[in-house]
């Protein structure tokens, strides 16, 4: 008999594997007979490789509570893709991966694409994990710390792997792209509706009805802070995030006043909750008045305008500096300077290129190896349009050899090492 349980984990093993999406009535016998042959093996390999001691295993313990392991989970075995994991449930071997147990590791990765990419294994490995807990988390009744720990690490992993598909096309065909997107959606579907069952609706948008707006955002306030109170832990602080940012924000925008009827409770409600929470939690969200909160949004405005201000007066200054008169053509007709600028049109319409004068006094030659002419060329200023002005950009242009002493239609050649100049 196949569980649920097994169920979900023969579902992340089958998209890991590329054997399609699972569903209770489909491809369940003989796939279950290799899982279960599976485990038969893995547990006969492991029994000898995990023996520990007592020490050894109650260390262990700790480090999976560390690296968010929950205590039916045990790390097997190591390969060069990371730590491997399998959870021990009924059955056995339910679920084997190549999940790398270090969260702090993957994090290392968020901000560095070239690694993750080069790891996409060991990410999309994670990515079916989290999942898996995470479809196991959308079933649980009571949805509590580990599930939303579960959930969050989930929604981070989905990020990585929708940045490196950006990135790498070629991501998407290790393993089952599409299916894990569908199940993804699914189990966060579940998720969120289960988190924000009876949220209150608002009657009105801040711009049509501030009154309405603030009443709706002060009871969407209270029921935050209501479910934080069926919770310690994560969970609490987690709706106490929401709760916090939704007053903090709409306070400072002058959204929520001191007249406001709901106002003083809420204020209230909201310091006596968090005064329930962690000191580091209390620490990164001091409780403020909306007098406090709308103060420091305004200077805050008036200290970036400032600093706008600044940097303009600064772009200014240094524009009034690198000014130059447009310098007189050194060769070229009136015909080849027409053609050149066409060429830069050509290339670059955005630019409005107005002009063109050529900086050398002659023709430099480019030949082959055997000395062979292949083309000649010039290096010149074009006058083009930047930050709202006229400016001088390096560009080559050039005309390959035709043979006979002839030369064939001016073309741009390429950008130009020399740092351009606002023209007076």
């Amino acid at each position: 008999m196949i569980t649920n349980l097994s169920l979900k984990a023969i579902t992340v093993v089958a998209l890991m594997a590329g054997l399609g999406t699972m569903t209770a009535n489909a491809q369940l016998g003989g796939l279950g007979n290799a899982i279960k042959n599976k485990v038969k093996n893995e547990a006969s390999k492991t029994k000898t490789a995990v023996a520990e001691t007592a020490k050894e295993k109650a260390a262990a313990q700790v480090r999976n509570v560390v690296d968010g392991v929950r205590p039916d989970e045990e790390k097997f075995w190591n390969s060069d893709m990371g730590d491997c994991v399998r959870i021990v449930g009924q059955e056995g071997t339910l679920y084997e991966g190549n999940a790398k147990s270090s969260w702090e590791q993957l994090q290392e990765w968020k901000t560095d694409l070239p690694t993750m990419t080069m790891n996409s294994k060991t990410v999309i490995a994670n990515s079916l994990y989290y999942l898996y807990r995470m479809e196991e988390a959308a079933d649980e009744q009571n949805f509590d710390n580990q599930e939303l720990e579960y959930f969050t690490r989930s929604g981070e992993m989905y990020n990585f792997i929708e940045n490196m598909a950006r990135e790498t096309e070629g991501v998407k065909e290790q393993f089952k792209y599409n299916e894990y997107k569908e199940h993804y959606n699914a189990a966060y579907g579940k998720i969120w509706a289960k988190l924000w069952t009876g949220l209150p609706k608002k009657a009105a948008t801040a711009k049509e009805d501030r009154a309405k707006f603030a009443e709706g955002t002060y009871n969407q306030i209270e029921f935050e802070i209501g479910k934080s109170n069926e919770y310690s832990g994560k969970m609490k602080e987690w709706y106490l995030d929401w709760a916090y940012s939704a007053y903090n924000l709409n306070a400072s925008f002058g959204y929520l006043l001191e007249s406001d009827p709901q106002y003083n409770q809420v204020l209230t409600d909201l310091k006596s909750a968090i005064a329930q929470t962690s000191e580091e939690f209390q620490a990164r969200n001091p409780v403020k008045t909306a007098a406090q909160l709308r103060d420091e949004y305004k200077a805050e405005k008036e200290q970036l305008a400032k600093e706008e201000a600044e940097r303009k007066a600064a772009r200014e200054a240094e524009i009034a500096a690198s000014m130059q008169p447009w310098p007189a053509t050194k060769m070229g007709d009136a015909a080849f300077l027409n053609a050149c600028l066409a060429a830069a049109r050509a290339q670059f319409p955005e630019e409005d290129a107005k002009r063109v004068t050529i900086l050398n006094s002659t023709w430099q030659i480019d030949r082959d190896g055997f000395g062979n002419i292949l083309r000649r060329r010039v290096s010149a200023w074009v006058d083009i349009k930047k930050d709202g002005r006229r400016y001088a950009t390096n560009y080559g242009f050039a005309q390959d050899y035709m043979g006979g002493g002839k030369y064939g239609k001016t073309y741009l050649f390429g950008v130009g090492t020399r740092s351009g100049f606002f023209i007076k």
